[in-house]
């Protein structure tokens, strides 16, 4: 006599299923399924599983479209999609590069340098590390960098464990050069950039600069021109408890302002 398989097996079963489905149809449609809601068509079918059932699955589909995937071929690197911001990024050993799903220009960033006042700390390839939506550049025994795929915006951000030398009334800087063709055409100051082309409507920001320390302490910081073609990050944190956090976001202008106008 064979056995009745249990509720939970058929629930796995279902859930099984139903997974397989949405990356048949994710790979035919080029990654652009974005769900499929429950009680419609072959999903509906797994009316097995509980509304927690549910929401685990879409919430692992969801964490899988916004994984950070090597490049193909024989190229070195990483890639991955951010479709709130319907922007696409790259990632190499010195930094990172967003481009818009529609469009044609590209804007990047790529740390150089930090240090106390103007005394610079070089920075070398590091070792990279890769997990889900997070990529994280180890630069040095003291600075991380990493960018996170979230699902609002792509968060780019540091975390300094020690503060390097240099006088205590000085403040700490990070250097970073430009990538592709758009830069600020706003004033390069306070907590936000917004960026575009020459004689064109704006088309990214990079904003909601935040900066915290091992207490929760938020500290300031902002944005300053830096030489040809680079950007400078200063922070105040002189009365901080490191390690410091630094964390601002990338987003499209466009979405940015559907969200304004919806809210």
């Amino acid at each position: 006599m064979i056995a009745r398989p249990s509720t939970k097996t058929i629930r796995l079963l279902y859930a099984a299923s139903y997974l397989t489905l949405l990356i048949f149809l994710l790979l035919a449609n080029g990654g652009a399924v974005r769900s499929i809601p429950p009680g419609s068509g072959a999903a509906g079918a797994a009316n097995g599983l509980t509304g927690r059932d549910w929401q685990g699955i879409h919430e692992a589909h969801d964490q899988w479209q916004r994984s950070i995937r090597p490049l193909g071929g024989n190229a070195e690197g990483w890639q991955a999609v951010n479709r709130r911001q319907r922007l696409r990024a790259s990632f190499d050993r010195r930094g990172f590069t967003v481009r818009p799903e529609q469009g044609t220009w590209s804007w990047g960033l790529e740390l150089t340098s930090y240090g106390v006042g103007h005394d610079w700390i070089g920075i070398g390839r590091g070792e990279i590390g890769v997990v889900g939506e997070k990529i994280r550049y180890g630069r040095d025994e003291r600075l991380e960098e990493w960018v996170v795929n979230d699902r609002s915006a792509i968060e780019h951000g540091f975390t300094i464990r020690s503060r390097p030398a240099g006088r205590a009334d000085e403040k700490l800087r990070l250097r970073l050069r430009y990538r592709g063709d758009l830069r600020p055409v706003t004033a390069v100051t306070g907590q936000s950039l917004t960026l575009g082309r020459a004689g064109e409507e704006p088309r990214l920001s990079y904003d909601n600069l935040r900066v915290w320390d091992a207490t929760g302490k938020r500290l300031e910081a902002w944005f300053e021109p830096g030489d040809e073609g680079h950007l400078q990050i200063v922070l105040e944190d002189g009365q901080a408890t490191y390690p410091v956090t630094i964390d601002p976001t990338i987003a499209q202008q466009a979405f940015l302002k559907a969200s304004a106008n919806s809210a």
